[in-house]
């Protein structure tokens, strides 16, 4: 079993009030801290498969929108209103994981 190592080392920087007042805002939108924020964009800039923060609520309706789509095909058959709603539902999913930008 993997040991939690504890965060000794402290950084300091300095941010104009609007910019402290965005990464606080950033923060909040992606559910997690300031310091995860920063520690997550600042070691991961190099990597190309850069981790980016999903909150959990927008995973679980991912997988949800899924859901929705695979039984939407069992209940009506295949129609062009249909087939509009599922790429719509497949376009949000994606949106919600930021796969479209």
């Amino acid at each position: 079993m993997k040991q939690k190592q504890s965060r000794t080392c402290v950084v300091s920087v300095r941010f104009l009030p609007k910019e402290k007042q965005h990464l606080t805002e950033r923060a909040v939108q992606q559910q997690t801290t300031v310091s995860e924020l920063l520690r997550l964009n600042v070691l991961t800039q190099n990597d190309k498969s850069r981790h980016k923060s999903v909150p959990e609520v927008n995973r679980r309706l991912y997988f949800e929108l899924g859901k929705i789509s695979e039984q939407l095909q069992t209940i009506e058959p295949s129609t062009d209103s249909l087939t509009k709603l599922q790429n719509l539902l497949d376009e949000v999913r994606k949106e919600l994981l930021g796969m479209n930008k």
